[in-house]
């Protein structure tokens, strides 16, 4: 499977305020349908998508905008407050098994770049565990890891796919220079606004 993706949509928007960040509109859909419909565009193999506590609102815009199927696999974290290693953790036990490798997605960046993606995904090869994209030196996502790295660490408890990375030698890993797009998330109102002011001006969707 080239294009096992897990989604991580878990998050407990403590910078963005009261309301749940991935229910706010961003170029005219809400901020989660806007990610996924970006990776269902830009990947073909299953997606495992990662909420938290209070999934219902999500998988019901979800719906609405017509973004769940079979490929899309729903899990809940009942401890999102344990980190992103927890949500990391419950994806990758509800990842099918033929997936030798992953891609990682983080639901509050919008911006997947299909070109990025497939260089990330042809760069992975049998001396490579890591793959990640990158902007001016900055590290972004998508992150690309070989399966049997990731179930090691939760077995031993690892916090999050940063120490898996960390872990992993230099000649192991590959950086892939991406669009600014790659490094782009959402965590205040400030950056909200400032995504939709870009697509505005660009006239271009957040994705692209």
């Amino acid at each position: 499977m080239k294009n096992a993706t897990i989604v991580l949509a878990a998050g407990q928007s403590m910078r963005f305020g009261a309301a749940d960040k991935l229910l706010q509109p961003v170029a005219g859909m809400p901020l989660i349908a806007q990610t996924l419909s970006a990776i269902r565009l830009a990947t073909t193999g299953p997606i495992v998508l990662v909420l938290g506590r209070q999934p219902r609102a999500l998988l019901r815009v979800l719906a609405q905008h017509g973004l769940l199927g079979s490929r899309v696999i729903i899990c809940r974290n009942p401890h999102p407050d344990k980190g992103m290693g927890q949500s990391l953790a419950v994806g990758l036990r509800a990842m099918p098994r033929l997936a030798s490798a992953i891609n990682i997605h983080l639901a509050d960046m919008p911006g997947v770049d299909q070109r990025l993606l497939h260089r990330i995904n042809r760069a992975m090869t049998p001396l490579t565990d890591v793959v990640r994209a990158v902007h001016n030196a900055r590290p972004g996502h998508p992150v690309r890891l070989r399966r049997a790295l990731l179930d090691n660490a939760r077995l031993l408890g690892c916090t999050g796919a940063q120490s898996v990375i960390k872990a992993v030698p230099a000649s192991r890993c590959v950086f892939i220079q991406g669009p600014a797009s790659c490094v782009q998330d959402i965590d205040t109102r400030q950056m909200r606004r400032t995504l939709i002011w870009r697509w505005r001006t660009h006239r271009i969707p957040t994705h692209l």
